[in-house]
């Protein structure tokens, strides 16, 4: 997949555009390449353990093509997560050069955007997000159904009512494309399944967080850096929840158990 957005990004192809001729099933919008920037860390944690220079090589050149691929798509949820990420694992096993790594991502990537007339920075210049009218109509429902919700992926034939309830800004309402789910995984999980359900999730991720941090408290060098990995992946995924996501992509589904495996198959690891 990442070969193919590579290659596949012509010049003047919008994301939409490239994704669609990429034709990968897990890339259905832009936003999906957060996949590459949520194991990002995982990737990089294998640099801090015995391996041959080709496979480090390997993984640098895989690294940078995802943070590229990442710029291509225009994706500003997916370089905040990537950032984020890299930054945590960094700080775990790194902190002289964590916030020079950050910095070298970072002009990487103004770079890579100054060949597409930084249309990635020219997104962060907007401060007034259509997601906001997403999350205020998520917390309107919620605020109906407290406790159960109003059911599985009802957030796309019911929020639009709700977006008149509250004051926002004129610039949030300017999309008028149909929203399936609210950009943030909480608010989705609260308007759909309510506090009953999001706190089961939220408790899930908690008690699996729980275990990673504590794995690598009292794991040798090399195992600490898979489980700096692990952790940057997950301080990625609750970025990517907050601003992105929905159960409603497989990927998110798979990736989020993926981490919550791992901090089981881990402490396994760390006893033998």
């Amino acid at each position: 997949a990442l070969s193919l957005i590579l290659l596949g990004a012509e010049p003047g192809l919008s994301s939409t555009e490239i994704i669609a001729r990429v034709g990968v099933p897990t890339l259905v919008v832009p936003n999906d390449i957060l996949l590459l920037a949520v194991i990002a860390p995982m990737s990089l944690s294998l640099f801090f353990v015995k391996s041959s220079w080709p496979t480090k090589t390997l993984l640098l050149f895989s690294l940078t093509g995802s943070l590229w691929a990442i710029i291509l798509l225009q994706s500003r949820s997916a370089f905040l997560t990537m950032l984020l990420g890299v930054t945590v694992l960094l700080a775990l096993e790194r902190p002289r050069v964590t916030w020079k790594i950050a910095l070298s991502i970072v002009v990487v990537g103004l770079l890579v955007d100054a060949t597409h007339d930084f249309h990635l920075l020219g997104k962060f210049a907007h401060i007034c997000d259509p997601r906001l009218k997403l999350w205020v109509a998520a917390w309107e429902l919620f605020l109906e159904k407290p406790w159960f919700g109003h059911g599985l992926h009802t957030f796309r034939d019911l929020y639009q009512s709700r977006i008149d309830l509250a004051a926002l800004p004129a610039c949030a309402l300017v999309d008028t494309r149909i929203a399936p789910w609210p950009h943030n995984l909480f608010l989705e999980l609260l308007s759909s399944q309510g506090l009953i359900g999001a706190l089961a999730f939220v408790a899930l991720l908690v008690w699996s967080a729980a275990m990673v941090a504590a794995g690598w408290r009292t794991a040798g060098k090399e195992k600490r850096a898979l489980y700096s990995g692990v952790i940057g992946a997950m301080a990625g995924m609750f970025v990517a929840c907050m601003i992105e996501v929905s159960l409603l992509r497989l990927w998110v589904v798979i990736m989020l158990f993926l981490l919550i495996s791992f901090s089981v198959l881990m402490e396994k690891f760390n006893q033998d």
